[in-house]
């Protein structure tokens, strides 16, 4: 019997993937097998239902905070972060939206990479979708003491 060998010497997990395919709806990957593939970001297919909540959880702070901090700016406070403030210069519409685009993208790059180590650690990208939030639970109840407690 000869023996051919059917593989073409190139490696298909070396080919970048597109974000927009048609895996992105019917594929079937939900983690990376290889230990290997972890090591760098790499794309899966299908996300858990258990990701929704914590990433709805923590738009809904952000847009608390964007709320409670128009309210503070129209008793007298101040913005203190110079990307929002100049946004909130421009329109409160404006400040909330860029505050949701920023808050949103940074959830969807950890969502996108939480199989992905953290700089070459044991840690994986997905804990971060649990400290997210944590800046939020500090500084929500903090504005609401300002607003209710003045």
């Amino acid at each position: 019997m000869i023996n051919i060998e059917r593989r073409s010497g190139n490696d298909r997990r070396k080919n970048t993937h597109r974000i927009i395919s048609r895996h992105r709806l019917i594929g079937r990957r939900r983690h990376l097998r290889r230990k290997e593939d972890r090591k760098y970001p790499q794309l899966i297919d299908r996300y858990s239902a258990k990701l929704l909540p914590i990433i709805m959880g923590i738009l809904f702070l952000s847009i608390m905070d964007a709320l409670f901090t128009l309210i503070l700016v129209g008793r007298g406070a101040e913005e203190l972060n110079p990307v929002l403030a100049y946004f909130l210069g421009i329109s409160p519409w404006h400040f909330i939206w860029i505050k949701y685009l920023l808050t949103s993208l940074s959830v969807l790059l950890v969502v996108l990479c939480k199989d992905s180590y953290i700089f070459k650690t044991k840690l994986k990208a997905r804990i971060l979708l649990f400290f997210l939030p944590v800046p939020f639970l500090i500084v929500i109840p903090w504005q609401l003491g300002l607003i209710f407690l003045r």
